[in-house]
């Protein structure tokens, strides 16, 4: 179920996919070193981003929802060097619900 993007070297970049599985369950998206900014939202359903969890598991209890249709971006660099984090977990209220991301460089 994880999502492997973390060969991407090329800003900016969308990626475009559906959630499988259960409804609630984490799927990992590894992120691609240079990536600074992530962007997401979920099409038809609420969704929801972690940055703790386990693929394929019950998303984490520490998430933040995100309603259908609502933008939401996050600065992924850490406050010094090696502290960025390299992955999220994505989950949505309903199986089969399709999100968009766009990973962003910006220095």
């Amino acid at each position: 179920m994880a999502i492997n993007l973390s060969a991407t070297n090329a800003f900016p970049y969308i990626y475009r996919a559906t959630l499988a599985g259960v409804a609630g369950d984490a799927t990992r998206v590894d992120l691609p070193p240079g990536v600074e900014i992530v962007s997401f939202h979920f099409l038809v359903n609420n969704g929801a981003i972690a940055f703790t969890g386990t693929d394929g598991a019950t998303i984490d209890s520490q998430f933040a929802t995100i309603p259908t249709g609502t933008w939401m971006s996050v600065q992924m660099h850490g406050r010094a060097t090696g502290q960025a984090l390299t992955q999220i977990f994505l989950a949505a209220d309903q199986a089969g619900t399709t999100f968009e991301l766009l990973l962003e460089e910006v220095g």
